[in-house]
């Protein structure tokens, strides 16, 4: 599958946020050099509605087909989250909103300077996980699910603004479109 990269609006941080997954050798190094922001515990996770779309390529301008999609539409349900340190370089989420969204029993988020530079701050953890989700509107495919946490706001645990996207793609890969649910991790 070809890298994927994506930029998303956190409606509450007020600024556009590029989020992606493409780490190699070289950044690495860079990634275990800086320790991780955020404070371990159990958090509240609470995704924001409506969805944010952005469409490219051959659905260029179809972002109204996507809009009317909804949390619940994906299998993305408040509820409670571990917050755990795997080592400096890598954080996991744990629990019920993270199993039903991305169909696995955790998560791990690591820095990704390339998601950042040089327009934005290198501020986001983030992951991805790839696989067939089902089908999208004009008949797109869901191929990939996307979770990120601005660094930025794991000093105030209480409100730490995140993302959550969805890509879909068409059949000959000439068109994609991200639906995108801002996110609020809230210390319990």
């Amino acid at each position: 599958m070809r890298a994927v990269a994506f930029v998303l609006v956190l409606s509450a941080c007020g600024r556009d946020v590029q989020l992606g997954t493409n780490v190699d050798a070289g950044v690495d190094s860079l990634i275990d050099a800086m320790p991780s922001p955020f404070t371990p515990g159990t958090y509240s996770l609470t995704y924001a509605e409506p969805n944010q779309t952005s469409c490219d390529g051959s659905l260029t301008g179809m972002e109204p087909e996507f809009e009317p999609l909804t949390a619940a539409s994906f299998e993305l349900v408040d509820g409670t989250v571990m917050l755990l340190g795997v080592n400096e370089a890598v954080i996991r989420l744990v629990g019920t909103p993270i199993s039903s969204a991305f169909h696995r029993t955790m998560i791990d988020l690591t820095l990704n300077p390339e998601a950042a530079p040089p327009e934005f701050p290198q501020t986001i953890w983030d992951t991805v996980v790839q696989e067939d989700f089902g089908t999208g509107p004009l008949s797109t495919h869901q191929l990939a699910r996307f979770f990120g946490i601005d660094a930025d706001t794991a000093s105030t645990p209480s409100a730490m603004q995140s993302a959550v996207a969805i890509y879909f793609e068409t059949e000959d890969m000439g068109g994609a479109c991200f639906v995108t649910f801002g996110v609020v991790l809230a210390s319990q």
